[in-house]
């Protein structure tokens, strides 16, 4: 799997499905084998495709994906 995309959106579905909804870009970039300045490049396309959701600022920025976010607020809003 050479496309940054693909190994990005597949890493974020790993991480979720162990129950880590919202990841940091160097957490990414250690599980999908990528660089820094790939994963952020590629987060970045990923945002403006709607497809990755970016919350907080600097070292605490996470992303998620977009289809999590429902379940996410819902989750957050009932505990």
């Amino acid at each position: 799997m050479n496309d940054p995309h693909r190994q990005l959106l597949a890493a974020l579905q790993d991480l979720s499905a162990e129950g880590r909804d919202a990841v940091s870009s160097r957490e990414l970039a250690a599980t999908a084998n990528l660089s820094l300045a790939t994963v952020k490049r590629t987060l970045d396309r990923l945002q403006g495709e709607g497809r990755v959701i970016r919350h907080g600022n600097a070292r605490a920025t996470r992303y998620m994906l977009a289809e999590l976010a429902p379940q996410a607020a819902e989750a957050s809003s009932t505990a």
